[in-house]
């Protein structure tokens, strides 16, 4: 039995052609948005799609319509309760205290996930450069600096210095751009402040030419997010330590570094503008 079970809520009308092929996600590209053909352990997402029964691997083209999803021209019509919500649930009142003690778990279950290659090295007070090759230890120098300036008067600066700096479909710089796009869209809600400008300078300065990278970086821009991702935020304003340990450890389960490169961003964003009551740093 073949069925649609989830459909993210960002998925843009248009033609696309398949752009590449993993074990758990098909891609399609339509010239500067993907769309991905992804299983259960992936889960959803803003551009996500979730068929059972059905093979990804075998599929070529795909056609996203108001009504319905085609597939190789087999037809999958929308259904309301399928559709995945990618937008930051901030309904409630932030308990601002509760807030910052979660920060505090946030990075402490950072430290202990992190993975060899990631960038949870920029948490240390004096981030230490430790890599086998002379290239890695030359990108991670210039991630070490470009987060430095990402957290001075200087942010774009710091941004035009990590774009597109790592290995990987998204660059561990621009997971970590991600995590601070996200970090500002929330921290208008929880602090009162108005980002939308900064949001807009940062997503197009950090704008290259991987398009699963801009993919990514539009979603953080305008608040949306995977799964594993909004369970995290969830847990961080309205969880407790153990909610935001678990989400934390699901961060490894993103992509190789992605998950932990991109965790790294939105924590450092979010402990800069709790230390300040959400005052801006640039």
């Amino acid at each position: 039995m073949i069925s649609l079970d989830s459909y993210g809520d960002s998925l843009e009308k248009d033609d696309y052609r398949c752009h590449s092929r993993f074990k758990r996600a098909v891609n399609f590209f339509n010239g500067h948005s993907l769309v991905a053909l992804v299983d259960r352990k992936i889960g959803p997402g803003p551009h996500h799609i979730l068929i059972s029964g059905l093979d990804p691997q075998k599929i070529d083209q795909l056609a996203v319509t108001a009504d319905e999803l085609l597939l190789d021209g087999c037809r999958f019509p929308f259904i309301s309760s399928c559709c995945y919500d990618s937008r930051i649930d901030m309904g409630a009142e932030i308990d601002h205290g509760r807030f910052g003690a979660n920060l505090d778990y946030f990075s402490q279950g950072l430290r202990r996930s992190a993975t060899p290659k990631s960038l949870a090295f920029l948490l240390q007070p004096r981030p230490k450069v430790h890599r086998r090759s002379v290239l890695e230890r030359s990108i991670a120098a210039r991630l070490a600096a470009g987060s430095e300036l990402v957290f001075s008067p200087d942010l774009l600066s710091g941004v035009k210095m990590c774009r597109g700096l790592g290995f990987g479909l998204t660059p561990g710089g621009d997971d970590f751009i991600g995590g601070i796009l996200l970090a500002l869209h929330c921290a208008q809600k929880i602090f009162s402040r108005d980002f939308r400008r900064i949001i807009t300078s940062v997503y197009e300065t950090a704008r290259g030419e991987n398009p699963f990278s801009n993919t990514m970086l539009a979603s953080a821009g305008k608040g949306r997010a995977i799964g594993r991702i909004k369970d995290l935020l969830a847990a961080l304003l309205y969880g407790g330590k153990n909610d935001v340990f678990r989400c934390v450890n699901e961060l490894r389960t993103i992509g190789h570094s992605s998950g932990i490169d991109f965790g790294t961003g939105l924590l450092l964003a979010l402990q800069k503008l709790d230390r300040s009551e959400g005052e801006k740093w640039w």
